[in-house]
């Protein structure tokens, strides 16, 4: 007898890629399943259609001191804050009732984002169907049109002007009335003492109208532009919406791909090692 006893031993793991080779079918079939199921969520899933929309910054005063050196930083700023505004209330509530929408819901389907280094900047709108997508984007950049032109026309200090030139034209008006007052009393009476009152009340009606002719111009230079074309226009108005479906597709296929290679793999990784015999070796 031997005195060196026979130990049991597993034989070595078969490698994944020499399981594979073992078991092709049970690698294939896994990949065709997940394949499968990928494509029916892809195409059963409701596609998402978004609606787009070009808008620029079509106009900004060039007479200002140095406008014109700095039009294009100018211009590219200003894209970037007005497609930030695509979701103020003042811009999506029109929108909303039009649509027959929430305003929530509506903020959650707009979005716009300005094109690099340009005056550039474009409108999103996503909706179920292909129409809807097109008329919310339509909408939303006329909305933002209104918006950003009433923005510019409100100018808090035009109304304070408006009632200072009132109060001082009603001055001036009423100056004027003593004024002339004091003229016909002087011409009745050419005393030292109507002569006096005639020069304080003529004093007085020039500043007046000095005073209400100063207002006329600060109001009038407030309010200057308010009837100018809007700083935003569109560019191309959204005419056909895009679809996500062969993109969602894509996702599904890719995703039913490696989930079936995997689980291919590790079949026939286990059918492979299932059994392994057992080898004898001397201790």
């Amino acid at each position: 007898m031997s005195n060196n006893p026979l130990t049991r031993e597993r034989a070595p793991l078969v490698p994944v890629g020499r399981s594979a080779l073992r078991h092709p079918l049970l690698v294939v079939l896994p990949v065709f399943i997940g394949l499968a199921i990928g494509g029916y969520l892809g195409l059963s899933r409701t596609p998402v259609y978004t609606g787009t929309v070009q808008m620029s910054i079509g106009r900004i005063d060039l007479g200002a001191p140095g406008a014109l050196a700095g039009f294009s930083v100018a211009t590219q700023n200003l894209a970037s804050a007005y497609s930030r505004a695509i979701n103020a209330d003042a811009v999506v509530r029109p929108v909303a009732a039009q649509v027959r929408a929430t305003e929530e819901s509506l903020k959650r389907r707009l979005s716009a984002s300005p094109v690099a280094d340009s005056p550039v900047f474009i409108v999103e709108a996503k909706a179920s169907s292909p129409l809807l997508a097109v008329k919310i984007a339509n909408l939303a950049s006329t909305s933002l049109i209104d918006y950003v032109t009433e923005l510019n026309r409100s100018n808090p200090d035009s109304q304070r002007l408006l009632r200072a030139f009132q109060d001082a034209a009603l001055t001036y008006n009423r100056l004027l009335h003593a004024k002339d007052a004091a003229a016909r009393a002087y011409d009745i009476s050419a005393t030292a003492a109507h002569q006096r009152r005639l020069n304080r009340a003529g004093a007085k009606t020039e500043a007046a109208l000095l005073r209400r002719e100063t207002l006329r111009v600060a109001y009038q230079n407030s309010t200057q532009g308010q009837s100018s074309t809007s700083l935003v226009q569109t560019l191309s108005p959204a005419e056909k919406a895009s679809s996500d479906r062969g993109s969602k597709l894509q996702i599904f296929l890719f995703a039913g791909l490696v989930g079936g290679v995997m689980v291919g793999l590790a079949t026939a990784t286990w059918r492979a090692n299932r059994r392994r015999p057992f080898a004898e070796s001397l201790d």
